[in-house]
């Protein structure tokens, strides 16, 4: 045992092997990050919350800007035009534009007092997607005389039958929008708005949600409550039905801030479509908003699957074999060139036990690496998508990594026995190198594409010509990538090679072959290894 450990921690060690693997994982779980959506799906642009207060001529104004991922955004140019005026601000670190204005009179705002008193002050603001670009003109609504920390009230007189009736709006100020969930595009979320005005306070809030039945013909959408005379008004479309605190469950408590990021992402099982009611309260149960949204996650075990054999198996069966390839040659083949296994051999050590042991510590060390990299992809696209790559698509990546791994340690070992100078070996090892992967496989697979036009008469795209390309992927060792791609049920990468879209069975690829195939990868060169160094010298 002691030997084999010896040697694993030499090859774990080596320069070389240290590169490479860190290569190993990172690079994969770069493409991970990538094919998992990180920088792709909606672009971000930039909303806009805008208020005022004040009295006597003397306002305060304020534009809260945040993106689409419920984010504040800073730095951002913010222009009042108040009559023949124009006043710029840049939003500061909490999203917000505001400025002070006095001489406010008549010919700027209609004014009518108590609550909101007219829409006379519009703003522009760039939006960071468009540099340069105006998101258009907006209207600023003012408030004054405005206390209630939960909803901004107005009086207004209207005429009915038996003559003028004044009426109170009650409107809340929390509201929801929908948003892209920050870092994943692909899954819908909401933020909460809270339209401070003139009170400008952070009072305690509380969110539930209930799971409701999925239906495309429901309207899905957000939106504050209004109150007219007491009555609620301006909730969900006739048919939802209305939920009370009891029927619906806790899901946080918010002081409000302006802006809130809400991701009810751990509410679902990150594989379908799940509809959810959200309501905010008071503490005394009154309901502030609402949003009915769809949590929509496309992604389900095969989806992700796809994504990998795509994005990352064609990688690592590049790397692995290059680990393999190097690791190798600095524990066996470099030494037995030089002549440094013979003053191992002296010592109370066998032959059959000195190959095998470096052997067995070569294909350990880069069969634990290439664990680790396929562990470290397969929790990024959990972080990302909701979803590990399925654990039949693991293993079956996993072998095909293993027969990768010990097919190019042996033929390493097996051409440092054929050879004698370094040179020659190096050269012989390069050699197969490119063309057992990079001619084989990665990033096209070059010759069995030429050797199919050659040799197979079928036409291209019949299932003869697929089951025959696809026969030459178990030639190289590197090719396993795609037989466990074709065997997990990704089709992804199948009509590039194929002409057509055919299944594992239909290729003539099955469980009993790939294994049958990958141990004889594994063994032969080995075997023939280990029967050449114990009978010469």
């Amino acid at each position: 045992m002691k030997p084999i450990l010896y040697e694993i921690r030499r090859v774990i060690t080596g320069k070389s092997t240290l590169v490479i693997l860190a290569l190993m994982i990172a690079i994969p779980s770069l493409i991970a990050v990538s094919a998992a959506g990180v920088n792709s799906g909606n672009p971000v642009f930039i909303n806009s919350e805008a208020y005022g207060w004040g009295s006597n001529g003397t306002y305060n104004l304020s534009v809260m800007l945040f993106n689409n991922y419920g984010s504040v955004v800073s730095g951002v140019r913010v222009t009042y035009s108040i009559g023949n005026r124009n006043i710029t601000v840049m939003s500061d670190a909490q999203g917000f534009a505001n400025t002070t204005v006095h001489g406010i009179t008549w010919n700027n705002l209609e004014i009518s007092s108590p609550g909101q008193i007219g829409y006379g002050i519009n703003y522009t603001y760039s939006d960071a997607a468009q540099p340069g670009g105006a998101v258009g003109e907006m209207s600023l609504p003012v408030y004054q005389n405005q206390t209630n920390p939960y909803f901004i009230n107005t009086t207004a007189r209207t005429y009915g039958p038996s003559g003028p009736v004044n009426s109170t709006f009650s409107q809340s100020r929390f509201s929801f929008e929908m948003m892209s969930v920050q870092n994943n595009p692909r899954l819908t979320g909401i933020i909460l708005l809270y339209n401070a005005a003139d009170v400008g306070g952070h009072v305690p809030v509380f969110l539930y949600y209930r799971p409701i039945a999925n239906s495309t013909g429901e309207f899905f959408g957000t939106g504050s409550v209004f109150y007219l005379n007491g009555g609620k008004s301006g909730k969900e479309p006739a048919g939802t039905a209305y939920y009370n605190e009891s029927q619906m469950r806790y899901y946080s408590e918010y002081t409000s801030a302006a802006v809130t990021d809400i991701v009810p992402y751990n509410l679902t099982s990150h594989t379908n479509t799940t509809a959810y009611v959200f309501e905010l309260f008071t503490s005394n149960g009154t309901e502030l908003a609402w949003a009915k949204i769809q949590l929509i996650n496309p992604f389900s075990g095969s989806g992700v699957s796809d994504l990998f054999f795509t994005a990352d198996m064609p990688l690592l069966s590049m790397f692995v074999p290059l680990m393999a390839t190097v690791a190798a040659y600095q524990t066996f083949g470099k030494d037995r060139a030089t002549g440094a296994l013979a003053s191992v051999i002296v010592r109370p050590i066998t032959r059959r036990a000195l190959i095998s042991s470096r052997f067995v510590s070569n294909f350990l060390s880069v069969s634990a690496a290439s664990g680790l990299a396929l562990v470290a992809t397969s929790v990024i696209f959990e972080h990302y998508l909701g979803v590990y790559i399925p654990p039949g698509a693991l293993l079956l990546s996993f072998w095909s990594l293993l027969v990768m791994a010990g097919a190019f340690t042996g033929i390493v070992y097996l051409a440092s026995l054929l050879l004698r100078s370094t040179g020659q070996i190096m050269g012989a090892v390069i050699g197969l190198y490119i063309v057992l992967v990079i001619l084989w496989v990665f990033p096209v697979p070059l010759i069995p594409l030429t050797v199919s036009s050659l040799l197979i008469r079928e036409p291209v795209g019949t299932a003869a010509y697929a089951s025959s390309l696809a026969g030459l992927y178990f030639i190289s060792p590197a090719g396993y990538g795609f037989l466990s791609s074709s065997l997990s049920g990704s089709v992804s990468s199948v009509p590039l090679i194929t002409g057509g879209l055919y299944t594992a069975s239909q290729l003539g690829i099955t469980v009993y072959n790939v294994i049958a195939a990958g141990l004889a990868w594994i063994c032969v060169p080995f075997v023939f290894s280990l029967l050449m160094f114990t009978r010469r010298d």
